[in-house]
């Protein structure tokens, strides 16, 4: 073997070495897309992942959907819902979208707007105490104290403990 043809192997390793730490921190950026992040790197990272173009179906839903809550962190109502919609169209039924839109519908006081989505959730995904807690927390907001109770219930029935629901009964003087 000669000298030049000797040195291949270590040289290819090197080159392929090089190109991995060269990616590593783009991989590292777009995780915050999946993982809790501030608002504005969940934003970006999701962005960055959209553009690639090589996500599709439910994985391009999911990065709608937590791009919206990049967006709903910062505030951002009318990004936040249009992505939440990509995502649901994308995946009518990913129960995930339609609970941050609501979320993003109470921040923005359309309550009956909240409520609806909260209810499709529950349709969705029947044992889901965060949105029942939330729906509770909306009726409570119109007024509409039994239904509020109903649903502090369920939430508290699917996950003793819950504080949104524990709140929400005694805020309203149940026990």
């Amino acid at each position: 073997m000669s000298g030049e043809t000797k040195g291949w192997p270590m040289r290819f390793l090197n080159i392929a070495l090089l190109l991995l730490v060269a990616a590593a921190p783009a991989a590292a950026q777009s995780s915050y897309c999946y993982k809790p992040a501030s608002g504005g790197q969940r934003v970006k990272a999701c962005t960055e992942l959209l553009r690639s173009g090589r996500h599709s179906g439910q994985n391009l839903a999911i990065i709608h959907n937590n791009r919206g809550n990049g967006y709903l962190q910062m505030k951002r109502y009318s990004e936040a819902i249009a992505d939440y919609r990509r995502a649901i169209d994308l995946n009518p039924l990913y129960p995930s979208p339609y609970y941050n839109r609501g979320n993003a519908y109470y921040s923005q006081r359309r309550y009956n707007w909240a409520i609806e989505d909260y209810s499709v959730a529950i349709r969705l995904r029947p044992k889901y105490p965060s949105a029942y807690g939330n729906r509770g927390l909306t009726h409570e907001r119109l007024g509409k104290r039994a239904a509020a109770i109903r649903d502090f219930r369920a939430a508290i029935r699917q996950r003793p403990g819950d504080r949104v629901g524990l709140a929400g009964l005694k805020r309203l003087g149940v026990r």
